[in-house]
């Protein structure tokens, strides 16, 4: 029995430092060998049952114990089903390789599948994480413990046996359980840390240091492979009117709405920006100097048009000025390119307002 506890704790051991290296791996898109993340996934679990396969712990000359499904587990209930088969076909062709082709090799082989679609199908419900947990574990136990019991038709010893085999199973299902809730919990902490690190408390838009970072990233990507980036600036007409009649309340939620209106006139790879106050910016990506302009004058009818909500039944309609600059058409350094949007918005103010004017 030692040996057992001792050989499942080496096992947990690679499960949950190679659950860490494929976590830290799959974040980098440079080490996905896949067109989709969910096959990458499933190609580390699969590749993590095949290693467990070598640490299996010999309990009878027929039954082996491992914990090669619960990468298959893994996938079905935190990633997708796909995933889940992908894995479970990886470790069934691994063991028909180290094993040969037998009785024994074939049985596990049709078992692995089997927990591949199954436990896939039970990803798909809509229940708590935890029955899945169960529901997936219930199904290993099931269609392992039935083989088990067929292959051990002719030993003494066989409810001991498979006691030991489905307990291990139990624990060890409650101890991934466990982890693997951790190892989200902080994932989720640290999303959220990172989304509000990146994003303007207000609107929810990309904040100054997030945007000026996005910036420098795509005009390095602009100049090196010869592609097209336009910047605009805008700026809300007159928002101190707005902030005196109905008071900084009032204000902050016109600022919001404008928000939203931006994003929606806006693609979902461009990044949007609030740049502080009524101040907001917008990098258009792959976006010339004549699209740009389409872009900005969308944006200034639209918020020209919206009916802007306010407490007690109240609503108010507010202008906006832009301006524009693009690379490469205006020019081809940075600095120029927040000076000229700049210089072009304030010509938009200058010139009467509610207007969009080009560097």
């Amino acid at each position: 029995m030692a040996s057992v506890i001792s050989s499942l704790f080496i096992n947990a051991s690679i499960i949950v430092s190679t659950v860490l290296l494929a976590h830290i791996l799959l974040q980098d898109p440079r080490f996905i060998l896949f067109k989709t993340k969910q096959l990458a996934s499933g190609f580390f679990a699969g590749a993590l049952g095949s290693i467990l396969i070598l640490y299996s712990i010999p309990i009878d000359e027929k039954i082996l114990l491992d914990l090669r499904y619960f990468p298959i587990l893994f996938m079905a209930l935190y990633s997708s089903m796909t995933a889940a088969v992908f894995a479970s076909v990886l470790i069934a062709l691994f063991r028909i390789l180290i094993q040969g082709v037998s009785e024994v090799s074939l049985l596990a082989a049709g078992i692995t599948l089997a927990i591949g679609i199954g436990s896939g199908w039970i990803g798909r419900l809509s229940l708590p994480l935890a029955r899945k947990w169960i529901a997936a574990t219930a199904l290993v136990c099931i269609l392992t413990g039935s083989a088990a019991w067929s292959l051990l038709r002719l030993n003494t010893d066989r409810i001991g046996i498979i006691a030991t085999y489905l307990s291990s199973i139990m624990v060890m299902a409650f101890l991934m359980y466990a982890f693997l809730t951790y190892i989200t919990s902080v994932n989720r902490k640290l999303e959220l840390l990172r989304e509000e690190a990146e994003k303007d408390f207000l609107t929810g838009l990309k904040n100054p240091r997030q945007f000026y970072k996005s910036l420098n990233h795509y005009f390095t990507v602009t100049m090196e492979n010869e592609r097209k980036v336009s910047l605009l600036y805008l700026d809300v007409d007159h928002f101190k009117a707005v902030n005196d009649t109905y008071g900084h309340s009032g204000g902050d939620l016109v600022l919001q709405e404008l928000g939203k209106i931006l994003k929606r006139a806006t693609r979902s790879h461009d990044i949007v920006s609030r740049k502080g106050g009524e101040e907001f910016a917008a990098l258009l990506i792959d976006c010339n100097l004549e699209q740009a302009m389409v872009a900005a004058e969308r944006i200034r009818r639209n918020v020209e048009s919206y009916d802007f909500k306010l407490h007690n039944q109240r609503s108010t309609h507010i202008t906006v000025s832009i301006g524009v600059s693009a690379i490469p058409e205006k020019t081809q350094e940075i600095s120029k390119l927040l000076e000229q949007a700049d210089r072009a918005l304030y010509a938009a103010k200058n010139a009467g307002r509610n207007r969009v004017e080009i560097a």
